[in-house]
């Protein structure tokens, strides 16, 4: 790092024209810093204008290093500290770094009373810290933890848990990977986990625990199920009918349908679902003509089949997915494959050739003006 911290020292002593631009860019940077600090739009302001100050101390001590430029070895190797600096400042309140050999042991004693796999294995983990996101490292589908809360209607349906009511979208500055729903809520068994691990007494005893998590049933509907009726209503005013939609006798849906709904019925869970990497497989008998409700997040990138041909899939019960069939047996499948994932991989490979190309049209202009003066000889 010295090195090259001695190269472009070199560099801005024979141009002083560079020397300038780069003052001019930190000095560009450091307003953006002080208009950022100006006007925070959501985020806390005491903390964000603590980083401020540091990020203008450093573009300060960058820009002395810079404009004197000195050709002694020393001032090359003040970029050393300088950097330091700046990753010290970034991370000071990142999670500290602990042992993580008992991580890989999380929550293993709970796996036997877990199903195996290709069957449903949702569990709820209402735990702290590392065991909260045990369930994903076994396994496991998560309700919590890092998996499906990145997901903003997933955070909206736990608050609503809490505050009985469906709010609007809003901006997220904070951590939201670990937040937890009411579990006592009427709202709960709509989130398809038939288990709970908590790290407190519940009512009934536990079915496996250890040490102090504990794991218990909960209530939950079927991962996939047929239902006979359904309620449109916005957002903002649906939680009265998802409390409904909880009991699974009725879905809610965003817009009418123009199939008319039929009578309120109880559920009809799918005879057998498989549940593999990007894919969701059920066999079942509508009764009649329906909806076939999935408990999965709705979100661009899923795509259904009912017996082999593409269906429609309509967000459900604010958060899921569903799609009408007829009445008789049916074979549905819900896969995943990011829609934006090969115009990425696209763009990915154009930058790389133009990079490559890039660097082979710097190589043929070779700068041989720097005499390196800044190695002593030898």
């Amino acid at each position: 790092m010295a090195a090259l911290a001695a190269e472009g020292l070199a560099r801005l002593r024979e141009q002083p024209r560079s020397r300038w631009l780069v003052l001019g860019g930190l000095g560009i940077l450091a307003v953006c810093v002080a208009l950022a600090a100006a006007f925070p739009e959501g985020y806390s302001i005491q903390r964000l204008r603590d980083d401020a100050e540091v990020a203008i101390w450093l573009l300060a001590a960058g820009a002395v290093w810079a404009y004197f430029a000195r050709s002694d070895w020393r001032w090359a190797a003040i970029a050393i500290p300088l950097f330091l600096a700046d990753v010290a400042a970034q991370c000071w309140d990142s999670p500290e770094i602990g042992p993580a050999a008992r991580e890989g042991h999380s929550l293993e004693a709970l796996a036997p009373a877990v199903p195996k796999a290709p069957e449903p294995r949702r569990v709820a983990a209402i735990l702290d810290w590392d065991q909260a996101n045990a369930v994903l490292e076994r396994g496991w589908e998560g309700v919590t933890g890092y998996g499906p809360t990145p997901i903003d209607r997933v955070l909206r349906l736990f608050e609503a848990t809490w505050t009985g009511a469906i709010r609007p979208p809003r901006q997220i500055n904070e951590d939201e990977n670990f937040p937890r729903f009411r579990t006592d809520s009427p709202l709960t068994p709509l989130l398809g986990a038939p288990l709970i691990a908590a790290n407190r007494e519940a009512s009934v005893p536990p079915i496996a625990r250890e040490g102090g998590v504990r794991l218990y049933r909960l209530p939950a509907l079927p991962r996939v199920f047929w239902t006979s009726a359904w309620r449109d209503a916005p957002d903002e005013r649906s939680y009265p009918l998802l409390a409904e939609a909880a009991h699974g006798a009725v879905a809610v849906l965003p817009e009418p349908l123009a199939q008319p709904s039929g009578p309120p019925l109880a559920p009809v869970a799918a005879d057998r679902i498989e549940v593999r990497p990007n894919q969701v497989t059920a066999i079942l008998t509508a009764p009649a003509d329906g909806l076939v409700v999935l408990l999965e997040p709705w979100f661009p990138g899923w795509r259904a089949t009912v017996d082999g041909a593409p269906a429609p899939l309509l967000r459900a019960d604010f958060l899921f997915m569903a799609t009408p069939v007829r009445a008789g047996p049916h074979t549905l499948r819900l896969t995943y494959f990011p829609d934006r994932l090969l115009p990425g991989i696209a763009i990915a490979i154009l930058a790389a050739a133009l990079l490559v190309l890039l660097c082979k049209l710097t190589m043929q202009r070779v700068d041989t003006r720097s005499t390196g003066g800044y190695f002593p000889p030898p």
